[in-house]
């Protein structure tokens, strides 16, 4: 009796913390992915696939790279990509916009694949399967690092990556000579 009450119990726990399950990393990304729509509003399409000074990336590449983190996340949610395999060739990490052998997106495309992707983590991170967020990640990357679990890579996707990026993004736009925007 006392084993079956115990079983019940974490089940109710377990069924609560999915609840909770990337609570706080979906509102930073929404705050985030708001923070990137602002920055591209006024973005100069002239501007988009050379690196600005100082920056070793165009924005097409970041704004690539950005699509793709997306599909990653996706992928670990086991969700489809939703980026063409072209994408993730010339976006990947590791990869080099020098070695580009497709022209870069349009602005559109980019901004459309970066919003369609972070409104399916969105949706799929509630419902991720606990056991499955707490397995060991496999990414190289992160080996002796906090990060050990596929649920510690899909908050970092969701939070430090995609804010990294941004501020790169918001960096190249103050070269263009825009205003700060908080």
């Amino acid at each position: 009796m006392i084993l079956s009450q115990a079983g019940c119990g974490m089940i109710a726990v377990l069924s609560f913390l999915k609840v909770l399950m990337f609570e706080q990393e979906i509102t930073l990304f929404r705050f985030m992915h708001g923070y990137l729509e602002r920055l591209l509003a006024d973005w100069d399409e002239a501007y988009l696939t050379e690196p600005l000074p100082g920056a070793v990336n165009p924005p097409a590449y970041v704004l690539g790279h950005l699509a793709i983190s997306n599909d990653f996340a996706l992928q670990l949610l086991d969700q489809p990509r939703i980026c063409p395999r072209e994408w993730h060739v010339a976006f990947a990490p590791g990869s080099s916009p020098e070695k580009m052998r497709t022209a870069y997106p349009t602005l559109a495309e980019l901004k459309d694949a970066i919003k369609l992707g972070y409104e399916r983590v969105c949706a799929a991170v509630p419902h991720a399967d606990p056991t499955a967020m707490a397995e060991p990640q496999s990414f190289p990357f992160f080996a002796n690092t906090p990060i050990q679990t596929v649920g510690d890579c899909v908050a970092v996707l969701m939070t430090t990556h995609f804010s990294l990026h941004i501020g790169q993004l918001s960096l190249m736009r103050r070269q263009l000579g825009q205003p700060p925007l908080f």
